[in-house]
């Protein structure tokens, strides 16, 4: 990489790993054979996980003449904490919502056959009508869905399921637009760093 006018005083590493955000199984087949790790989307569900993405992850690395421990991995969760579980999860289904209703992630809820939920949310997004996205994500869907997502005693059992899924994950606190009040965003912060915070997780 060469950028005119630019020096970089010290070289921070010889190599820049390539991590690659995909979801559907030809592009992870190709992640597991070109890319050093890959990052997985916040519409990944743990069945997902475990019966398409690794496999397929595992595939490309195969083809490459790799093995599976040879790509990094991390799952990106939602993540809304709240001393009002309901109003956690209102907030989570429509962001889930909104990420679920492009075409691309229709292969998810294509595997779970979730035909009911795909119909809801598509319908509740071009109606712009939030009150039907927060009840389009199903109780089904909800035991699916890698998000973090409630009080904090309920986020802390969520945790422990998810962790085990892979050793990285990446925490995705919805940005302050798209129905999510600044001062929202500010309190879901304050809380995810109260439950995540090095003393919390030791304690």
């Amino acid at each position: 990489l060469s950028i005119p006018n630019f020096v970089r005083h010290r070289q921070v590493r010889e190599r820049i790993p390539v991590y690659a955000g995909v979801v559907s199984p030809y592009m992870l087949r190709m992640a597991g054979r070109i890319a050093d790790g890959v990052l997985g989307h916040v519409t990944c569900t743990r069945s997902y996980y475990r019966k398409i993405v690794l496999p397929a992850l595992e595939r490309g690395a195969r083809e490459a003449g790799r093995n599976l421990g040879d790509l990094d991995s991390a799952i990106s969760v939602l993540t809304i904490v709240d001393r009002d579980g309901a109003r956690a999860r209102r907030e989570a289904a429509q962001w889930l919502t909104f990420y679920y209703v492009g075409k691309i992630f229709h292969g998810i809820l294509d595997f779970h056959r979730w035909d009911e939920e795909k119909t809801a949310i598509v319908n509740a997004f071009r109606a712009m009508n939030s009150d039907a996205m927060s009840t389009a994500v199903s109780e089904r869907m909800w035991g699916e869905v890698l998000a973090l997502v409630g009080t904090p005693d309920e986020v802390r059992r969520q945790w422990r399921a998810i962790s085990e899924l892979s050793g990285h994950v990446v925490l995705l606190a919805p940005a302050p637009y798209g129905g999510l009040s600044f001062e929202r965003y500010r309190e879901n912060y304050d809380m995810i760093f109260e439950l995540f915070g090095d003393r919390a997780m030791r304690s």
